[in-house]
Parts: C-alpha cells; sequence; structure tokens
C-alpha cells in the first residue's frame, strides 16, 4: 500500500473555508435578527397586557363600588324582612352587575409564542394575574347557573342571604385582582 500525502489544491481549499464562513456568517446574522424580532415581539405584549390591565383595574374599581352599593341594599332588606318592617318605601329592586374582565392581551401572547420572551419575573406576574381572574369568572359563572337553577324553591330571605355571602366573596376577590392590578401598574413605571 502506498500512502502518499494527498494533495489539495489551494483553490478548492480557500473556497471551502469561504463558503463555511458565509454560511456561519448568515447564520449569525439570522439568529441576531431572530432575538431581535423576538424582543420587540416581547416588548409589544407586554404593552398590550400592560394596557388591558390597566384597563380591567378601572373596570374592576367601578365594579366594586356598585357591588358594596348593591351589598348594602341586600344587607337593608335583609334587615327589613327579618324585623318585619314596613316595605313601602323600601326598594327592593336588586340587579348584579358584572363587566367582562379581558384576558385577550394574555391570550395572544400565548398564541404567538410571545410569553417565551418576557422576562420570568414579569411573566410570573401576568400568570397568576390571569388565574386569578380566571377563577373569579368561573366563581361568578357557577353562582349565575345557581341563581337560575338553584334558587327558584328558596324564600326570599334565603335567596337574599344566598346573594349576600356570593356578593361578600365577590368583593374579596375583586379587591385582591385590584391590588393585583395596582401592583402590575406600579412595577411598570
Amino acid at each position: 500500500m502506498d500512502k502518499r500525502p494527498v494533495k489539495i489544491n489551494q483553490k478548492y481549499f480557500k473556497e471551502f473555508f469561504s463558503v463555511l464562513f458565509g454560511v456561519m456568517f448568515a447564520l449569525f446574522i439570522d439568529t441576531m435578527w431572530s432575538n431581535h424580532e423576538h424582543s420587540v415581539l416581547a416588548e409589544k405584549a407586554t404593552h398590550d397586557i400592560l394596557l388591558e390591565v390597566k384597563e380591567n383595574h378601572d373596570k374592576m374599581d367601578s365594579l366594586i363600588t356598585r357591588h358594596e352599593a348593591t351589598q348594602k341594599k341586600i344587607r337593608h332588606l335583609i334587615k327589613v324582612i327579618e324585623e318585619e318592617l314596613d316595605t313601602v318605601n323600601v326598594d327592593n329592586d336588586l340587579s348584579l352587575e358584572f363587566e367582562l374582565i379581558e384576558d385577550t392581551a394574555w391570550e395572544t401572547a400565548q398564541i404567538s409564542g410571545a410569553v417565551t420572551y418576557i422576562k420570568l419575573e414579569k411573566l410570573s406576574k401576568y400568570n397568576s394575574l390571569y388565574k386569578m381572574q380566571a377563577l373569579y369568572l368561573n366563581f361568578i359563572e357557577k353562582f349565575m347557573e345557581h341563581s337560575f337553577t338553584g334558587m327558584q324553591l328558596l324564600t326570599e330571605r334565603e335567596k337574599l342571604g344566598q346573594m349576600d355571602y356570593f356578593i361578600e366573596n365577590t368583593l374579596m376577590t375583586e379587591k385582591r385582582l385590584l391590588l393585583q392590578y395596582e401592583k402590575i401598574l406600579e412595577g411598570k413605571k
């Protein structure tokens, strides 16, 4: 067997390394551009989430005021019923008002993959806020189902008692959500 050194043509050698360098440089540029696009996506998602949090904060603040007034009215009606007071001048028209608390920006950030590029500390705050929001909406939905099905056979006093209990729990959750909104909004400054 003949063991002669293989001669490589210098022209091919240079061309091989030129192509290799070109490909590596193109991959480097592509990575840099992708990182830039991802950071822009994360910034846009964060901006949209913060706008949504501000809107939800304003809605929640308004809801708390209305729910506190409703709770006061419910408790007055309970007192009227329990003490058998004169009901001539008593306004017994009750309505529970709720507004849809948005989560569109959060859902969009998840679907687009922007959450992958948001810093973990912010992401954790947003995630816990939106989970609490989901629990709040679920709680309201369950009460509404119950009010249409389970409250039909109750006395007026029992209905008011359940509404008072519901409003009390709703207010606690709404106040917690309001605090969460404020923490997130303070963190953006």
